[in-house]
């Protein structure tokens, strides 16, 4: 049984000691990604392949990552079949990067301990990883090896938690939002009326994010489309004091509309390869869209020096991770972790299973 890595990430401020990954632009990634309601039918497309016995993906704003097991470790031919079938999804023709066995397995590990991210040691990169690998496990396309690896991956961020090596970590939403408030100069927040739009982790994230920059609870309104009583609204419910509005048939309708309308800050907290709204040319809010397609289009005349994309968020949490790199007691932790993720996978996982 072999493990094997296929993705495309954009490059870290930290040097990523594994040989062989060329990494990527903004650009390249975006192109890369496969589009989540294509999620189901790529997994299936893949699986269908003989060799092929579990798999998922890792899809974030700064990496696409397959990581599949095999009966043997995959030939050449076997690995463009893999990425021709990608290709034939996303329609694009940039190369991804192919690891196997202990590269796999370190990538794996270093992704979920948040040293393969722009925002070194990020708390949300936990989150996603475990939705993805917890999605597949239940839709039966990764079984045991891939419970195991992710518990070992857990297990193994915990320690580094609770030994303070990260001392809990950044969280990118949080500091996205700072940033952003104050490249923007917002003000007076706890009197600020926000609208987040979406239902997902990078929605709950941000509403964290929100809460601790100032803003009131009572002032955000969650507009989401999927039930009321499913557990990822359940989750934002926890929060005391938030408004809901449900947008079953989707963002593009008017009440929708008048609700960015009224709020002073917009959140989209939603990940869609198309705008899923349009906006008119006399909107004077600020929009914070934390999705790499953007969620939005705009009528001729808008301002978008209010408009903060992806992109953006993605630039500033950068040069504030690159910041604490120029700070050597952070360095020396980066590298304590490093040398400890090392240590504890020196015996290739794949023999335990």
């Amino acid at each position: 049984m072999s493990f094997n890595y296929l993705g495309i990430a954009l490059k870290n401020l930290v040097e990523n000691p594994i040989q062989g990954i060329n990494y990527c632009s903004p650009e390249e990634l975006t192109s890369a990604k496969v589009a989540h309601e294509d999620f189901p039918f790529l997994l299936d497309s893949l699986k269908e392949l003989e060799y092929i016995e579990e798999i998922s993906l890792v899809s974030t704003c700064n990496r696409f990552e397959i990581y599949f097991f095999s009966t043997n470790p995959l030939k050449l031919i076997e690995q463009k079949q893999v990425q021709n079938i990608i290709q034939s999804i996303n329609k694009t023709s940039i190369e991804m990067n192919y690891l196997s066995e202990r590269d796999a397995e370190l990538q794996f590990i270093r992704t979920y301990c948040g040293l393969n991210s722009g925002l070194v040691s990020e708390q949300e990169i936990i989150m996603q990883v475990q939705i993805a690998f917890r999605q597949s496990i239940a839709m039966e396309y990764l079984g045991k090896r891939g419970e195991y690896l992710l518990n070992f991956a857990s297990k193994i961020r915990k320690q580094l938690d609770d030994e303070t090596v990260f001392n809990g970590g950044f969280s990118y939403c949080n500091v996205a939002i700072e940033q952003a408030f104050r490249n923007l100069n917002i003000q007076n927040l706890s009197s600020k009326r926000i609208a987040v739009l979406g239902s997902g982790g990078t929605a709950l994230k941000s509403v964290f994010a929100l809460l601790k920059a100032g803003v009131n609870a009572s002032n955000i309104k969650i507009i989401h489309r999927i039930s009321s009583s499913s557990a990822q609204i359940l989750a934002f419910k926890e929060i005391e004091g938030l408004k809901f509005m449900r947008a079953k048939n989707g963002y593009h309708v008017d009440r929708v509309k008048e609700a960015i309308y009224l709020a002073d800050i917009v959140v989209f907290g939603i990940d869609s390869k198309l705008p899923v709204i349009n906006l008119d040319s006399d909107l004077k809010n600020i929009i914070l869209d934390f999705n790499s397609k953007s969620s939005c289009t705009f009528s001729l005349g808008y301002e978008l020096g209010n408009y903060v994309s992806a992109q953006n968020l993605e630039t500033m949490v950068r040069d504030f991770s690159e910041k604490n790199l120029n700070n050597e007691g952070f360095k020396s932790k980066i590298e304590l972790a490093e040398n400890y993720i090392r240590s504890l996978t020196a015996d290739t996982l794949i023999s335990k299973l």
